[in-house]
């Protein structure tokens, strides 16, 4: 199974360029037969698009039957290749920070929602904007995945429970905003180390944001400390691709 890390550009509060970003990376991967393409957290919307009040927020958060993936959903149809992105979810009156996957049938196979509160204001309305349960695995073209959302794995109690899910490879969609020289410098290695207390191979896809230049992208592919293949930090879209045997 060929997968696809897309580290590429998104635009705060401009969906339908996110939207566009992801069904042309899709049509690409899918000439070059990669399986599955996987995008960055909260990338449908962009990482800092809520205002953190809920009638705004309303309009800003997508419903999983929403327009705005309906038509994601038709790509994966059209070009037979399964997708990944994060996004901001409504539900009901709740809004969360979630990933969602949707298979070559354009069918969603999960919809994680972040556990740990790191994408969270300070003034947050804790009735509105909220957590998910726990992780979960799923099928894809006869593997097993599961899914955390950025600073997911830097809660001990959260790796824990993850090493125990029955999956082979964890999908790591982030945000992070460090430059070029503080990810060589620390962050990197930092991320490398935290690797190590997974019991399963890690795949790290962080997004590119330009308005204002606040994030780097970047990929890598972690496995107990060591890296397998690594997407340089530097503010250039690329992707990152990995053979799942």
């Amino acid at each position: 199974m060929k997968i696809a890390l897309a580290s590429c550009e998104f635009k705060n509060n401009y969906p339908a360029f996110n939207r566009d970003q992801i069904v042309s990376n899709m049509r690409q991967c899918a000439e070059q037969g990669v399986d599955l393409v996987c995008f960055g957290e909260a990338f449908l919307q962009g990482f800092e698009s809520l205002l953190w009040l809920y009638q705004p927020d309303t309009y800003i958060a997508v419903t999983q039957d929403s327009k705005l993936i309906n038509t994601i959903r038709q790509a994966a149809r059209d070009y037979k290749i399964s997708v990944g992105y994060g996004y901001i979810e409504l539900d009901g009156k709740a809004i969360y920070s979630s990933y969602m996957v949707i298979d070559k049938k354009g069918n969603t196979v999960s919809n994680y929602r972040r556990v740990s509160p790191g994408w969270l204001e300070k003034n947050y309305d804790p009735r509105i904007y909220l957590e998910g349960k726990g992780f979960s695995s799923f099928e894809l073209e006869g593997h097993r995945f599961t899914i955390a959302l950025c600073g997911d794995l830097w809660h001990d109690e959260h790796m824990t429970t993850l090493n125990e899910i029955d999956a082979e490879v964890v999908l790591w969609p982030v945000y992070c905003d460090y430059n070029p020289n503080e990810w060589r410098e620390t962050a990197r290695a930092e991320y490398v180390e935290r690797s190590r207390l997974c019991n399963k191979p890690l795949l790290w896809i962080n997004s590119i944001c330009r308005i204002p230049m606040r994030a780097f992208g970047g990929a890598l592919v972690l496995d107990q400390g060591e890296i397998i293949a690594e997407q340089t930090v530097n503010g250039e879209e690329s992707l990152l691709l990995y053979e799942l045997n």
